[in-house]
């Protein structure tokens, strides 16, 4: 039986409007933060919210494991910055939602993880002789 793979999942689709403009402002910072090729990766998830102003359209996007990932990051980086300004209630708002993006973040990868067949092994060479 095959399996079908799914190119993501829609990771912001019980978010409200401020909970997206939250994963948008936290993206948004930690966008400044990076250089050269971690900035380009990061753009990919960057640009594709960057782009929805419509909050239907924010809580359809599908995300990929590494997108997600992305989100996490930014999130995460989002709390330590507003626990560096003692504004503890707002860190643990963007620790929760970090920790919902990696649910489905896990949820999708268990969804989504290859079929490995366990191919059989050839005995070793020692097994067969008796060492004296």
């Amino acid at each position: 039986m095959k399996k079908t793979i799914h190119s993501g999942t829609k990771a912001l689709s019980d978010f409200t409007h401020i909970e997206c403009g939250q994963v948008f402002q936290a993206l948004h910072m930690h966008r400044k933060t990076l250089r050269f090729m971690d900035k380009l990766l990061f753009d990919i998830t960057f640009i594709k919210l960057a782009k929805q102003v419509d909050l239907e359209v924010c809580r359809s996007l599908e995300f990929d494991g590494m997108e997600m990932r992305t989100m996490s990051e930014a999130l995460r980086f989002r709390g330590r910055n507003l626990i560096n300004h003692k504004n503890y209630l707002a860190a643990v708002r963007y620790f929760e939602l970090a920790q919902t993006i990696e649910g489905e973040m896990f949820r999708f990868q268990q969804g989504n993880k290859p079929e490995i067949e366990k191919a059989p092994t050839a005995k070793t060479v020692s097994a067969g002789y008796k060492i004296v």
